[in-house]
């Protein structure tokens, strides 16, 4: 079994441990961009279908004839399943390899989407919510077998890189879903758009089998596979870079939720076409963004303070929506947009950084499960509120999360320093030799002594 090839670093105390993993061979350079491209694909059709409701809000209410808390419960149940289902998965896929868990998480992808499809033509909400729950037990869960697949061929600094390509191209999803189906469904119906995004999720289980075909030789090593004892031995700036992601993710959920129907309210009253265009630019330019941020975290780190900059700006934006709900939308929900893709892209690769490789399945699994739980959770209280008070509960998430990023990283930088390192810096201390890396623990320590 190939194992990727970072540092990563123990944390006990007031000291830290550097550990390096085994130089292997890597794959060849063209099978993984191959292995990239289908995985990213597969992500980015299971996103289309995810956020297909989001734009079509005021269609399906009324259609359903539902409420708005019953709207915002299909996102729930979506994510329950994942509270548990993200943890298992990756217990799973450490013990058992790669083809069965990747390939009836994406069976669970296509049936539900198909229940949803048949609660949308027999207009049975709950039917709905099965096919929701359904769709979000393997849905969720594909993130962590994707993140493992790309541990298995690219290593060192190039992972970093692949797993930040790999969230941009799921953001593409998004970008879809905020545009096409509002036009289809103007153009078409309800009906025919959910069809659609069925035929889409059977295009992706087609990728998962692509993907099983190419890691069929993948086989679980016994000494990575992880028991669950071992969760205790996760640090706690892992726990620390959890709670920043779960209030990350639960500042942007809710209006995503609600995004269409709110630009529809102030600014394009009964026109979804037109929200969902606006929608889709804000997504667009967010996307294009992300090329530029992967290359400047990849060569000079910063991982932290980028992360605590796109926390201020969401907590910005939404701030500006509150005060002043009649401004201009566009330039406030670009800045958004960029922000939470950019928050994502950062964030979620460190930790990465601070777990062991070997643990790396499990550690993605635990912080989706927690930001299931957190996302879930918020966006069903969030279904109650008004405009004014959903906005003040965005801006005093979004706002806790830039705080706690800002004290990490204060932290950070006056004790060990690694989560604004670039991959090659961090490869550079792992691989010293052994009195330089004595001499670099004692460096550490007394700076940490210090600064108590």
């Amino acid at each position: 079994m190939l194992n990727a090839n970072a540092p990563y670093y123990q944390f006990s105390g007031d000291s830290i441990q550097q550990h390096c993993s085994p130089r292997s061979q890597s794959p060849p350079k063209a099978h993984r961009w191959i292995v990239l491209l289908i995985g990213g694909f597969l992500l980015f059709g299971r996103n289309c279908a995810y956020d297909t409701h989001a734009s079509l809000r005021p269609q399906v209410i009324s259609a359903l004839y539902i409420t708005p808390v019953q709207f915002n419960g299909l996102y729930t149940f979506t994510h329950l399943p994942n509270v548990f289902m993200c943890a298992v998965a990756g217990l799973w896929v450490d013990r058992c390899g790669l083809p069965l868990p990747l390939l009836a998480l994406a069976g669970c992808v296509v049936v539900g989407q198909g229940m949803v499809l048949v609660g949308m033509a027999t207009g049975h909400y709950p039917w709905l919510l099965m096919g929701r729950f359904l769709f979000g037990f393997g849905g969720e869960s594909l993130t962590i077998i994707q993140s493992k697949v790309l541990s298995l061929w690219f290593h060192g600094d190039a992972f970093m890189l692949a797993l930040a390509l790999n969230w941009g191209m799921d953001r593409s999803g998004s970008l879809l879903s905020t545009w096409a189906p509002p036009l289809l469904c103007a153009h078409s119906s309800l009906l025919f758009t959910y069809g659609v995004y069925f035929l889409l999720t059977l295009v992706c289980f087609c990728c998962a089998l692509v993907l099983c075909l190419l890691n069929h030789g993948q086989r679980p090593d016994p000494e990575a596979a992880i028991v669950p004892p071992d969760v205790c031995r996760l640090p706690w700036v892992y726990w620390a870079v959890c709670a920043v992601l779960c209030l990350g993710y639960s500042a942007m959920l809710p209006f995503h939720v609600v995004e269409s129907t709110f630009l529809q309210t102030h600014w394009y009253p009964h026109d979804s076409v037109g929200a969902g265009r606006a929608m889709a630019l804000s997504e667009l330019l967010s996307t294009l963004t992300l090329p530029l941020l992967l290359y400047t975290t990849h060569t000079s780190g910063r991982h932290g303070w980028l992360g605590t900059l796109a926390a201020g700006v969401t907590c910005g934006a939404y701030l500006v929506f509150y005060v002043h709900p009649t401004v201009s939308p566009l330039p406030c929900l670009i800045a958004l947009k960029v922000a939470q893709a950019s928050f994502t892209a950062i964030i979620w690769p460190t930790i990465g950084i601070v777990a062991s490789p070997y643990m790396w399945g499990t550690a993605y699994a635990l912080a989706s499960a927690l930001m299931n739980l957190s996302c879930g959770s918020i966006t069903l209280c969030a279904g109650v509120l008004c405009w004014e008070g959903l906005f003040q509960l965005l801006v005093g998430i979004s706002a806790v999360a830039c705080l706690l990023l800002l004290a990490l990283n204060v932290w950070d930088h006056r004790t060990h320093r690694i989560l604004n390192l670039s991959e090659r810096m961090r490869e550079e201390r792992c691989y010293m030799s052994g009195s330089e890396i004595n001499a670099e623990i004692e460096y550490l320590l007394s700076t940490s002594l210090t600064a108590k």
